[in-house]
């Protein structure tokens, strides 16, 4: 199931075409607009899509690498960050900076859904860290 998320990621990240994915964006929007908050307008929709986009990649890679959840956030953003590059430089889509936030701000949440590693120790905040032997 992770690997065809990976798929479905990479698709949208470098190889959707853009109009499609703008397209898309305002079917959400126009759909919410009953239930919307006044003044949200279809970029809103699009960085929530961005972040939805990117929690479960921060729930995977918190679970595959056991790393804390800061550092699957920097990890999102460094790769939102060379999609969004590939977008500007290759391909025929805008780059945008909030894109690479929101996807950053998803992976986050992602990694805190994830949770401690099942076999990562529970430090006591008072005692400090486990002794050295």
């Amino acid at each position: 199931m992770g690997a065809l998320y990976l798929a479905g990621l990479l698709w949208s990240l470098l190889g959707a075409d853009g109009w499609g994915l703008n397209r898309l964006t305002v079917r959400v929007y126009v759909a919410f607009a009953p239930v919307a908050p006044a003044g949200a307008r279809p970029e809103d929709y699009g960085t929530a899509l961005n972040m939805l986009l990117f929690v479960p990649f921060g729930w995977l890679l918190r679970r595959a690498t056991r790393s804390p959840a800061w550092v699957v956030a920097l990890l999102a953003l460094l790769v939102s960050g060379g999609a969004e590059l590939v977008q500007l430089e290759f391909l025929d889509r805008q780059a945008e900076v909030v894109d690479v936030v929101a996807n950053g701000a998803g992976a986050l949440v992602g990694a805190l859904l994830a949770g401690r590693p099942p076999d990562e120790p529970v430090r006591d905040p008072v005692a400090g860290p486990p002794a050295r032997r």
